[in-house]
């Protein structure tokens, strides 16, 4: 196995249904994952991302619908025809195998000679920094080790395509955050399709090219990381991918402005965002770190407010206002706070023109 980038396959999901007795895991799901990307399926427990990987990995067998790899139906493959390498939550390796023959087994059932093995082996954890463990079984090793181990098994063999089912969630914190570098570079140097998933929205945010969100077996978004945070369509994905604010009121005009009007206030809206018509119920979401605090001195398009909690973060001061259209929360980076927070001051908040989203209700 060398750094050259191996040859990476694109995959094409096709309107996906898997259905057990009355509940969809997967319903209608269509999905262009490009080749070389780093996508991630992104939902909350039960949401069908599993059940998508495991479609793709051909452990699942879904009702209707294809899947594509370089244009190919594969869905009549078995696992082991499909040639994609699998990453699975609990490593999954042989207790009884050392650290060289878990990374050789892939090799050996496809019958490569012994010094193909010995020079692919030695690349492979030359790869994950792990060849000096070679002679080490799996009890031996750390949990960021053995994740390591089951990194090179997959990949040892090139594959076009690597599957990740929640490969970090077992680690803690800190180790978790340096496996996320480890994995984007490793990603960038060989140019493998790497389909990843995970519940962890900083983790998705982090390390992807593409998102799906995924929610009771739907699709409901698919995007950059920058796209589905500043750009969310709905409320569930507004909320779900980091926190936002809600201001929900009816469409209206003040001088030929689009505003929501909502309990009593009046809340500008910029004219480049896809609004309801005159008269119609919308949700503007705005981002907590999108929202500035001042004394209450009441300078342009916002609310007024009063402080009831606040958190130092080291970097940022956490802060939530209590206001007539609800509580908000808000981010403030600590260096640039215009005020010392105490409870009950009052706030005035504001935001700029575009700094909102309009969002679809889909509570």
């Amino acid at each position: 196995m060398t750094e050259t980038k191996a040859v990476a396959s694109g995959l094409t999901i096709q309107r996906l249904v898997k259905q057990y007795g009355d509940t969809y895991a997967l319903k209608d799901v269509s999905l262009d994952i490009p080749a070389g990307s780093f996508t991630t399926l992104l939902g909350p427990s039960g949401s069908g991302k599993t059940t998508l990987l495991m479609s793709i990995a051909g452990f699942t067998r879904p009702d209707t619908g294809r899947i594509l790899a370089g244009g190919r139906d594969i869905i009549g493959l078995p696992p082991e025809k499909r040639e994609f390498g699998m990453v699975f939550q609990g490593y999954a390796l042989f207790p009884h195998l050392t650290v060289a023959g878990n990374v050789a087994f892939a090799l050996k059932l496809r019958r490569r000679g012994r010094s193909e093995i010995e020079e692919r082996v030695r690349a492979a954890l030359d790869m994950v920094q792990l060849a000096h463990l070679a002679d080490r079984y799996p009890r031996q090793l750390s949990g960021g080790q053995q994740q390591r181990v089951a990194l090179a098994r997959a990949l040892v063999f090139e594959p076009g395509v690597l599957l990740l089912d929640e490969p970090l969630s077992a680690l803690d914190k800190s180790l978790r955050a340096d496996l996320q570098w480890e994995l984007k570079e490793l990603h960038a140097r060989l140019g493998v399709t790497f389909v990843y998933v995970t519940h962890d929205q900083e983790e998705a945010l982090s390390m992807s090219d593409q998102i799906a969100i995924i929610r009771a077996g739907e699709v409901v978004q698919c995007g950059s990381p920058a796209e589905l945070y500043d750009r969310p369509k709905t409320h569930f994905i507004a909320d779900f991918l980091g926190r936002s604010n809600y201001v929900e009121g009816t469409m209206a005009q003040r001088d030929g402005q689009p505003v929501i009007q909502a309990g009593g206030q009046v809340v500008p809206v910029s004219p480049d965002l896809a609004a309801p018509a005159e008269g119609k119920a919308a949700i503007l979401a705005i981002r907590p770190e999108k929202i500035t605090v001042l004394p209450d001195t009441g300078q342009g398009p916002g609310l007024p407010g009063r402080l009831t909690a606040w958190s130092y973060l080291g970097s940022s001061i956490s802060c939530r206002v209590a206001t007539d259209l609800g509580e908000f929360h808000v981010q403030l980076p600590t260096w640039q706070a215009a005020f010392e927070p105490k409870v009950g001051q009052p706030l005035w908040l504001g935001w700029a023109e575009d700094a909102g989203r309009i969002v679809r209700d889909d509570r």
